[in-house]
């Protein structure tokens, strides 16, 4: 039987990952972890690509909410940064529409397939099915377009919540 577990950050960063992976077709290569802010960690820009960073954002424990677990685990509330670049507009000047609206590559309909893959939904982080979040995952926001790298990239974020208990021991 399933249950929620304790567990730590870099297996809830993976858990994200994972699911976005799967519910959006991308692989290791196209969807992985960035330090916010890394620029210079980006692939070669090619023509039309598309992929997914992400990063864990600052975070905070709740001394109130130990809920028992005493010194094995603290309660941890905190957020994911999700990011899709594009390269899009890279084919010709003046394609900020195509960069955000294109069906398959813009940023604006990926957005809404990362909300649709992520948004309350629980983290499952074995084989056994066991869950790790205190709630399911919440979008707080998302942020402007920004053009990146001598306008090579379109870059939006998206900002997930996470609660979850870390496992101390």
């Amino acid at each position: 039987m399933a249950t929620r577990i304790n567990t730590t950050i870099d297996v809830v960063l993976e858990a994200i990952a994972a699911r976005l992976r799967s519910e959006l077709a991308l692989s290791e290569a196209t969807c992985y972890w960035l330090i916010v802010d890394r620029d210079e960690q980006l692939p070669p820009p090619t023509s039309g690509a598309t992929f997914i960073t992400i990063s864990p954002d600052g975070a905070e424990f709740d001394a109130s909410l130990i809920d028992g677990g005493g010194v094995e685990q603290v309660t941890t509330t905190t957020g994911v940064s999700v990011a899709i670049h594009s390269t899009l507009q890279l084919d010709r000047g003046g394609r900020d529409k195509e960069a955000l609206l294109n069906a398959s590559k813009g940023i604006l309909p990926i957005v809404l397939k990362v909300l649709k893959a992520l948004t309350d939904h629980d983290l499952e982080v074995n084989e056994d099915g066991d869950t790790c979040l205190r709630e399911p995952l919440r979008p707080t926001g998302y942020s402007a377009p920004q053009r990146m790298l001598d306008d090579k990239w379109t870059r939006i974020s998206v900002y997930f919540a996470v609660s979850f208990d870390w496992d101390l021991a």
